[in-house]
């Protein structure tokens, strides 16, 4: 590394979510170790352009979700917080989507609107992609990282939410760190700046819930009051398909015998039976 690109790193306060895309690495393992002369080339073809077609679609979600949040737009937290935005930057490693973006160095002065932005994106991305039969895992965490790396975002922030995600979710859930809950939970309202962040956290913590089976912390994707209407057509909809698709996947890991994986969907079927309850939502 030169100088000069040392010069260029700078620590900073980043809040991330790490979010694995389930089921990619049985599709890849299909493919042949290597292209030889009896390999049907056709066959290998189509099963590559229909990997790609879902990768392709995931990213095209998330670019939805993250980057193109609708919620914050022409709010009134828009024009009350009107200095530079940093934005949401996403990047794509194999079958996991990295989502970060930079915040103040001082806890005092971060801008809650790319923390919000991230948060209200984890739960529309993992509702969406669920009803469109694409199991997710994930982790969003605050933390320290590296800033202005040719090669992307290297530090803590990124290790919690890597951690949360690989270790810790286990089932289709996006697990938040306790740093960030800290962090939501310690918002002061000194001045009229102070109450919208507060405001903010408020809406960010609405979004997070509790999982009964262990008692972290998770995004409650279903609880959409604060970024949809639950009465919506369309919302109803989007349930309905998740739902199906995560008891279909209940029922064949049971068939299968497979303890581990048919546990884990039995929590999320539980929690998507709750939540209907709650809003008063019946599926046909």
């Amino acid at each position: 590394m030169s100088e000069n690109q040392e010069e260029n790193i700078s620590a900073c306060n980043y809040i991330v979510a790490f979010i694995d895309i389930l089921g990619q690495k049985e599709n890849l393992e299909k493919f042949p170790k290597l292209i030889l002369d009896d390999i049907d080339m056709q066959s290998l073809e189509e099963s590559i352009r229909e990997t790609y077609a879902k990768k392709y679609k995931i990213c095209n979600l998330a670019n939805k979700w993250f980057k193109d949040n609708r919620y914050l737009q022409n709010n009134v937290h828009e024009i009350i917080l009107s200095g530079k935005r940093e934005g949401v930057n996403i990047e794509y490693w194999g079958d996991a989507i990295v989502v970060y973006s930079k915040l103040a160095p001082s806890p005092r002065d971060i801008d809650l609107r790319e923390v919000y932005n991230i948060i209200s994106g984890c739960a529309c991305f993992m509702l969406i992609m669920l009803s469109e039969n694409i199991a997710i895992r994930g982790g969003v965490e605050i933390g320290v990282a590296l800033d202005k790396l040719d090669f992307g975002i290297y530090g803590s922030a990124l290790y919690g939410a890597y951690e949360l995600a690989e270790h810790i979710a286990g089932y289709p859930r996006i697990v938040v760190g306790e740093e960030l809950i800290k962090f939501l939970s310690s918002r002061s309202s000194e001045n009229y700046l102070d109450k919208i962040n507060q405001g903010l956290a408020k809406k960010c913590l609405d979004l997070i819930c509790e999982d009964e089976g262990d008692g972290r912390k998770i995004i409650d994707f279903l609880n959409c009051a604060p970024i949809e209407n639950p009465n919506s057509q369309n919302f109803k909809n989007v349930i309905s398909k998740g739902s199906k698709f995560v008891n279909s996947e209940f029922e064949k890991f049971k068939k299968d015998k497979n303890s581990k994986l048919a546990f884990r969907y039995a929590l999320l079927k539980d929690y998507y039976l709750t939540r209907l309850n709650d809003l008063g939502i019946t599926i046909k």
